[in-house]
């Protein structure tokens, strides 16, 4: 496995396969140059961390680890790029927004707590007028903006950023600058192959499916009233949805992934001597 230089960041936001992504990740780069930051999902809105909640759980790495790190994954935020030690490539999955508010609806009525309690006999109409749920969950999180990400308390009603096109627009910019490489849930296996040809890993690709909720209902089984409510509530996410698969977004995402410049043979080799006095010393030291 060889990554360009700097890190892999990736992005993992909820229901849209990061939990198989995830772990094929994990089988290729080493767990000691890993760092998955999971969190209590229920606590915020979007159920990602907050940047504070992200930085101190990476500043609490060992500093050899943390200079070492080769993956950094989980359900963090855009902003926490700036407190990684070395530069890093971003990626993330997205999903179609539809079939993702669908997962995300039947996903929150097992969640546990008192999200659980809250949606749990909500329907498909109530929930998606309802913004207890985050409307345009993809956009707040590529947008890269804190206050879209409240904790997330009982009975308190958020604002909506349905129509905010300056939010839609921002999102994008993100993706143009900061990302080599967007998947979509609907197209895994090809995700998976460009990774792959980035980390120039050769071995065959395996992905699993984890994290799949089996509660969930399809597009088909909803009303057409219940789908026309629900696409409100996701404006910006299917506009963004289809910016993301035109040849214009996939240029822009070639063209970073191209610019990519691997670090030399002597570079590679301090590094694999770093590597093993990183592991040896979270042997001894834990």
């Amino acid at each position: 496995m060889i990554l360009p230089k700097g890190c892999l960041y990736y992005i993992h936001m909820g229901k849209t396969g990061g939990g198989t992504i995830n772990k094929w990740l994990y089988s290729i780069i080493p767990h000691h140059f890993s760092f998955q930051g999971q969190f209590d999902g229920t606590e915020r809105l979007t159920g990602m961390a907050s940047i504070n909640e992200a930085t101190q759980k990476l500043n609490a790495l060992r500093p050899r680890r943390k200079k070492a790190l080769k993956l950094v994954t989980g359900h963090l935020p855009l902003p926490l790029l700036t407190q990684l030690p070395q530069p890093a490539q971003c990626i993330t999955v997205i999903r179609e927004p539809i079939d993702r508010e669908l997962s995300s609806f039947y996903y929150l009525k097992t969640i546990g707590g008192d999200r659980e309690e809250y949606f749990k006999n909500l329907t498909i109409a109530q929930y998606a007028t309802d913004i207890s749920a985050a409307d345009n969950y993809q956009v707040r999180i590529l947008s890269g903006l804190e206050e879209l990400n409240p904790v997330w308390k009982k009975n308190i009603t958020y604002p909506s950023i349905q129509g905010r096109t300056d939010l839609l627009e921002l999102a994008k910019e993100n993706l143009k600058k900061y990302f080599v490489a967007v998947g979509s849930l609907e197209k895994l296996d090809e995700f998976a192959l460009t990774l792959s040809k980035l980390m120039q890993n050769k071995a065959p690709i395996d992905l699993g499916k984890e994290n799949v909720t089996h509660t969930r209902t399809s597009h088909q089984a909803i009303s057409e009233h219940e789908l026309a409510i629900l696409k409100i509530k996701i404006d910006l996410d299917m506009a963004l949805y289809e910016w993301i698969n035109t040849v214009e977004a996939q240029a822009f995402f070639k063209t970073n992934l191209s610019q990519q410049t691997y670090p030399s043979f002597f570079r590679r080799l301090i590094e694999k001597i770093n590597f093993k006095i990183t592991w040896w010393c979270e042997y001894i030291f834990g």
